[in-house]
């Protein structure tokens, strides 16, 4: 057999008998050839289209008329709460008592919405004070303070006690400044009869709630779920929105079309998000607390709660015109405060410290 003839018949013997590389399906150009490309689940596709849409209809709510931009408004509630059930059926969670109660307080606070923009679009008069508005709107905040304790009490494998007691100190120094600079001038107002005080002090006080519950939901340690960031976000943005609103209510400020009203629309469209999330499903893992820390996040929280009561008497201070008084007790209280929460910030070191010694003199005893 000439040459060539043998060259090519070794040649097709190497190609037959050489084994094949296994095919890699879509590799990645310029990285490891053997990690396949991965492409984003649908469900993560799905929850950023449905925050695209909510930030697009939000921009289009300030370029609406009267009355379609109300009913507008009303339609993205009840958005969020069709985006809250359909998630718990495509993602299946085995906890579905909080999702259920998040929609259904979209659907009441919703309900407040239609029934106030009926009687002004299409009655054409102001709904009376209190109204049935109300007691759709404050229906609203204690399913969703039920929603988050679900959560809660879920995830936590026992009773935190610290963590309770921290979200307590949150929401009493946030309780403080609402009443008084807003619950205050409502009891005060001769006006407004029992019933409308009672109505006009529960949303504060509804506010105040929700303030603590989220504190100890923000405080959680361990892993933070993408879905569970997005509700406390929500949260945030409602409770800020909110705060806004009431300041405005004070000095009548406040019209339909203004700018707050994206912080609720926000809301909306952040809770169906976190539903469509697919880290929904694992809002009822149980957390790992055995180590109790009193970290740098915790310690600032508890230390703003309470310069809150300092920095009040300052503004009341301030407003009454009594300068002096006010600034000389407000600073004194603050500055002992903070020399306190320093010190016991360094004995609260010393002993984690001793603790973690005396941990590391067991194990080398049982080493040894």
């Amino acid at each position: 057999m000439n040459g060539p003839a043998a060259l090519a018949m070794m040649t097709s013997h190497r190609q037959a008998t050489k084994p094949r590389p296994t095919p890699v399906p879509d590799a990645k150009p310029g990285g490891d050839p053997r990690a396949p490309r991965r492409e984003p689940p649908s469900g993560t596709r799905l929850w950023l289209g449905f925050l695209a849409i909510g930030a697009a209809s939000i921009a289009g709510y300030f370029f609406w008329d009267n009355p379609l931009r109300d009913f507008g408004y009303n339609v993205m509630g009840l958005v969020g709460a069709g985006a809250i059930v359909a998630a718990v059926v495509i993602h299946k969670p085995a906890h579905r008592t909080p999702w259920f109660l998040l929609a259904a307080g979209l659907v009441f606070y919703t309900a407040g919405d239609f029934v106030w923009t009926i009687h002004e679009r299409i009655l054409h008069q102001q709904p009376p004070w209190p109204s049935y508005a109300d007691a759709l709107y404050l229906a609203g905040p204690p399913l969703w303070a039920g929603a988050v304790i679900s959560v809660l009490r879920r995830r936590l494998p026992g009773r935190d006690r610290a963590g309770v007691i921290d979200a307590l100190v949150l929401a009493t120094g946030a309780g403080m400044v609402s009443w008084v600079f807003f619950m205050h001038p409502i009891a005060a107002d001769s006006s407004l009869t029992f019933m409308g005080k009672a109505v006009s002090l529960a949303y504060p006080l509804t506010d105040v709630l929700l303030l603590g519950i989220l504190a100890r939901l923000a405080l959680l340690r361990g892993g933070r779920p993408a879905a569970l960031q997005l509700l406390t976000v929500g949260f945030i943005v409602l409770l800020i929105g909110d705060v806004i609103y009431s300041v405005q209510s004070l000095n009548g400020s406040y019209y339909s079309g203004h700018p707050v009203d994206a912080t609720w629309m926000s809301f909306y469209w952040i809770l169906g998000a976190a539903a469509l999330h697919p880290s929904m499903t694992s809002l009822s893992e149980r957390l790992d607390i055995s180590e109790e820390r009193l970290t740098r996040l915790r310690l600032a929280g508890l230390a703003a709660a309470a310069l809150l009561a300092p920095v009040t008497l300052i503004a009341l201070g301030t407003s009454a015109g009594q300068h002096a008084d006010a600034y000389v007790l407000g600073f004194c209280s603050a500055a002992v405060f903070l020399l306190v929460i320093l010190r016991m910030l360094g004995l609260v070191r010393v002993v984690e410290s001793k603790v973690a010694e005396l941990s590391q003199q067991e194990q080398n005893l049982r080493a040894s």
